[in-house]
Order: C-alpha cells, then sequence, then structure tokens
C-alpha cells in the first residue's frame, strides 16, 4: 500500500508541475502592457491566429521603420511573443531575460512603435523565453 501511496504522490506532484507550466502558456503572463504569451506556445498560437500581420510581416514592418528612420545600428530584435495584441521583438539579456522594452507591431493594423519598458521577464521564471532566444539566434542571418 505505501507504494501506491508513494507513485500517486510522485504522480499528482508531476500533474501539478505540468498544470503550472500549461497555465502560463495558455493563459499567459501578466505583464505591465497586457497579457505576454510566450512564441511557441499554444496560447501564442492562439493569439496570433486572428491577427491580420503574420510573424514576417511584422519583421518586415519593423525593419522598414528602421530604414524609414535612417538608422543602420538599430536591431530588430528577436520575435518573443505577443502582448497585449501586439508582436514584441526585444534585444534579449544574454544572462538575465528578456525586457518588454522593443518594437511592438499591432497584429491587427500593422501599427509600428518602439516602446520603453523596463520590465524584465526572468529566465529563471520563464525558462522558455531562453529556448525562443536560442531558437531565433540559429536563424537570423548574419548582420541582422
Amino acid at each position: 500500500m505505501s507504494n501506491y501511496v508513494k507513485s500517486a504522490g510522485a504522480l499528482l506532484s508531476l500533474v501539478i508541475v505540468w498544470s503550472c507550466a500549461q497555465g502560463v502558456d495558455v493563459k499567459g503572463i501578466h505583464t505591465t502592457r497586457g497579457l505576454f504569451f510566450i512564441k511557441g506556445g499554444s496560447g501564442y498560437f492562439t493569439e496570433v491566429k486572428g491577427f491580420n500581420v503574420d510573424e514576417i510581416g511584422a519583421r518586415a514592418l519593423v525593419q522598414k521603420e528602421l530604414r524609414k528612420k535612417n538608422v543602420d545600428h538599430e536591431v530588430v530584435g528577436t520575435l518573443f511573443g505577443v502582448v497585449g495584441g501586439n508582436y514584441l521583438f526585444s534585444v534579449p539579456k544574454r544572462k538575465t531575460g528578456v525586457g518588454l522594452r522593443g518594437w511592438y507591431v499591432d497584429g491587427n493594423s500593422g501599427n509600428v512603435q518602439f516602446i520603453e519598458d523596463r520590465a524584465t521577464l526572468e529566465y529563471s521564471d520563464y525558462p522558455d523565453l531562453l529556448r525562443v532566444y536560442r531558437n531565433d539566434m540559429e536563424r537570423i542571418p548574419a548582420g541582422e
């Protein structure tokens, strides 16, 4: 009987951990800018499904904005997710996390704006952000 109880306890712990992970993915992370959904999660895909602008189009709009401002030293950043109906392109902090400072592209209108925000989502709290950062670094061509 005690082995059964131990197994049930271990299974319950696993279910709780899985549920918490799914909660962040599906329900989003509460931020100062609204709910944030990490790229690649089911919540993210649910959000962007209704957008008029796709990921590639959003990146192109930011690049167009940079050309218009004639700033060669700026970078688009990594697409980490969506927040408040906007794609967020941010330059990550290698060791700590992702700041909400960055380029926001409205998923419906395509409006592009750069927003200064000091809030940071820490990798230690949201390890999927680190996964997105690493995956994006592998795909971005040199010079961008």
